[in-house]
């Protein structure tokens, strides 16, 4: 039996949720913060299983017997697992505790956590600083990545080449004057200072971090990562926060395989309305997971899949010219099989299909329409600078020539300034959905061009971007997709 401080803790049973036979490892991971532990269960793919599930901190100083009986309660629900995952708030040492500052150094300095829960659980147990374990789930493995977390104070990670390097503890290095990390963007300055000046902060302590690690890419979590306001410059981004949602991998069987997919839906809602995300011919990257995870905030079960997967990871491809062989080569009678499957899965994990949507950019946007003509089961779509015009030998006609085949409710928008896809094309779309005595509406931004919500990109026109989401909502909610 386990001890901490030389008293005995006995496990509590394990709930039976997830008992059945699994075909692959499962992980338990636990996030020890300053206010909540949080646990949930892994796939060997790093998805989420299930619900996740959180506990308060205990009161500080934070006890070792009082830490392992929190952990014990927080994972209880989930099920079975083979394995455990543990990110700490302060500095771990072979997975001894040095430092925990946000919980009590003087009560947890040199408590073995990853041998007593190792024992505690009999299972193997790895026990790393907090901002260390966020780094494994947000880097890409390549050259000198940084991960700075904002919670309720600051923690820092550093990689080369996927490898984790000796950890820093940069949060108690004094930053401006007598202040360390900690007291400079934690939570207690957020509160104290207000957003705006905290957010200031925030971009002073990306610039020194710069000159002093010159790292090739930032990455920023933690739970206050959301409030961050100022445009971060592109070698910096925030880690997903998926926080009220279940998000992660699909596998969508279609008649020649697994189709790769992402998929975002409210926690706890039962029977949430699926919204498909058609994404760019750019491949299933961060941008249109994100966009699947604030279509999930909305109360959709938003899934995107990624119908190119047969020519390979289009993520990986970085020149036009050859993505567009690949993108071009997409019969639409493959593509309706592909959104099909993808229907027929989001309904499997219980997904209302008598509330479906459809919305996609670009090639995407291009494909809201065609997928228009086929699925009468669609309650709307809405088409982000879906082109109009092209049309090759796999799709042998445009979406002007199918526009009399269209089923249900479509909203177009587009921008003015768009080179591809201009405002004579638009009006012509306009007036052939017209003819047919079709549900549509347009809406062109003035100065907008092409890719104006992808604010990843220098096309990426703020106004624009905000004002079509909420019309997006609108038109959803209007058609009975969302409530």
């Amino acid at each position: 039996m386990a001890t901490a401080n030389g008293r005995s803790l006995r496990r509590p049973p394990l709930s039976s949720q997830g008992n059945e036979e699994m075909d692959e490892p499962r992980t338990l991971a636990i996030d020890i913060g300053g206010t909540g532990i949080k646990a949930a269960l892994l796939d060997d793919a790093g998805s989420l299983i299930g619900e996740r599930q959180r506990v308060p901190t205990p009161p500080k100083p934070v006890a070792p017997e009082d830490l392992v009986r929190a952990i014990d309660e927080v994972a209880a629900p989930l099920g079975t697992f083979e394995r455990v995952s543990v990110g700490f708030p302060g500095y771990v040492r072979d997975g001894r505790v040095i430092t925990a500052p946000n919980l009590g150094t003087d009560a947890l300095a040199g408590f073995d956590l990853q041998s007593v829960l190792a024992e505690h659980l009999g299972k193997p147990v790895r026990v790393l600083n907090d901002a260390d374990v966020q780094g494994f789930g947000a880097i890409k493995g390549q050259g000198l990545e940084m991960v700075l977390t904002l919670g309720t104070g600051a923690g820092t990670a550093l990689f080369h080449d996927g490898e984790i390097m000796p950890h820093l503890e940069l949060a108690h290095h004094p930053v401006s004057g007598n202040k360390t990390y900690d007291q400079y963007v934690g939570n207690a300055a957020r509160k104290k200072k207000g957003k705006k000046a905290w957010n200031k902060r925030v971009a002073k302590v990306i610039d020194i971090l710069r000159e002093v690690v010159r790292f090739d890419h930032l990455y920023l979590g933690g739970g206050n990562a959301k409030d961050i306001t100022f445009a971060l410059p592109p070698d910096v981004s925030i880690v997903p926060n998926t926080d009220g949602l279940t998000a992660g991998d699909a596998k969508i069987k279609v008649a020649d395989g697994e189709m790769p997919g992402y998929f975002a839906r409210p926690k706890g809602v039962n029977n949430p309305p699926v919204v498909l995300v058609a994404m760019e011919i750019f491949g299933l990257h961060e941008y249109i997971k994100d966009v699947t995870r604030r279509l999930a905030k909305l109360g959709a079960f938003a899934v995107a899949p990624d119908y190119y997967f047969r020519k390979g990871d289009l993520t990986k491809i970085t020149e036009m010219p050859a993505l567009f062989p690949i993108v071009n080569a997409k019969t639409d009678a493959e593509l309706f099989a592909d959104l099909d499957a993808t229907v027929a899965w989001a309904k499997s994990q219980g997904g209302d299909t008598n509330k479906l949507g459809i919305m996609g950019f670009c090639r995407g946007g291009r494909n809201v329409w065609h997928y228009s003509t086929h699925n009468p089961n669609l309650k709307a779509g809405v088409a982000f600078y879906g082109s109009l015009v092209d049309k090759n030998d796999a799709a042998p006609k445009s979406s002007i020539e199918l526009a009399a085949e269209v089923k249900e409710p479509v909203l177009g928008l587009y921008g003015e300034a768009d080179t591809g896809i201009t405002p004579d094309q638009v009006k012509q779309m306009e007036d052939a959905l017209k003819a047919a005595g079709k549900t549509a509406e347009f809406h062109e931004y003035p100065g907008a061009p092409h890719g104006f919500v992808a604010d990843y990109r220098p096309s990426y026109r703020k106004d624009a971007a905000e004002d079509g989401w909420k019309q997006m909502t609108a038109w959803f909610k209007k058609y009975g997709v969302l409530s």
